[in-house]
């Protein structure tokens, strides 16, 4: 595999990938039903999606990748919000055009919190290592979508999820253009996650283990189960999002991704 950038082009990428899969995903939760208002706004190169008031899947993406983003796109960011309801929120790539945070900055934008964003090449299942025997996984069609909305919402929310955090499952549940991947330990559902696949690049997302299963290996096994079906796909490089420091971005490591750049998400202060 050839030497792996993390400059601009590849952020450019990353970003462009994010907007796709936040545009998908929001028109799946609005034609399933689980969010029927969900709305889409296209702003400053990027996108803004929006599904209910203090929805945690509110956010925009891929602002000033194209370019400098003027005063007008940031004031419509924030209007498209305010009108909803909801707190305007930009995630923002350190490769942006500068002109994006100046004019956050002159709006009052403030950091509420930080992600890294790492990167792994693959090759037909080059340097992919084998998986706990104790785990199985169920890919695509054979998933039961009910039920791994249910296995995601508990294990986000240590096995005490709420109406909402079922619903936010559900809706991630339905984004068309993504695959499941379902985790069972002994045939029971342990855990599992999402792949998003944009030409070459593949995005991991939604992983999530249920406490009483965690330390069995169910997630390296479900990370693994994703960078193989990408592979065997076509692609050729897959990102995913961690808290920085976390056990999440550990586990990452382990299997070969490394921290191309660190978003920031940003928020007014106030409604």
């Amino acid at each position: 595999m050839g030497i792996l950038h993390a400059d601009r082009g590849l952020a450019a990428r990353i970003e462009r990938s994010g907007v796709r899969d936040m545009e998908a995903c929001a028109i799946s939760a609005r034609d399933s039903g689980v969010y029927d208002d969900a709305a889409l706004f296209r702003v400053g190169g990027g996108i803004a999606a929006w599904y209910s008031p203090d929805n945690v899947l509110n956010g925009s993406i891929g602002l000033g990748m194209n370019g400098r983003v003027e005063l007008e796109a940031v004031v419509a960011l924030e209007a498209f919000y305010r009108e909803r309801g909801a707190r305007p929120t930009v995630d923002v790539c350190p490769l942006a055009d500068p002109s994006l945070t100046m004019w956050l900055a002159e709006r009052m934008f403030v950091p509420l919190s930080y992600e890294n964003v790492l990167v792994r090449s693959i090759g037909a299942r080059q340097g992919l290592p084998d998986t706990s025997g104790d785990v199985e996984l169920l890919i695509g069609e054979d998933v039961d979508r009910a039920v791994w909305a249910d296995v995601i919402a508990r294990g986000f929310t240590e096995d005490e999820p709420t109406a909402e955090d079922h619903r936010v499952a559900r809706a991630s549940s339905m984004c068309e253009d993504s695959t499941l991947f379902m985790a069972l330990v002994h045939g029971s559902p342990a855990g599992g996650g999402m792949l998003a696949l944009d030409g070459g690049l593949g995005h991991l997302n939604a992983d999530a283990t249920l406490p009483a299963f965690r330390d069995r290996g169910v997630q390296h096994a479900t990370i693994v189960a994703r960078l193989r079906h990408a592979a065997e796909c076509g692609a050729d490089l897959v990102y995913v999002e961690t808290a920085p420091g976390s056990g999440s971005q550990r586990n990452m490591e382990r299997l070969g991704f490394r921290v191309a750049y660190t978003r920031v998400t940003l928020a007014t202060p106030q409604r």
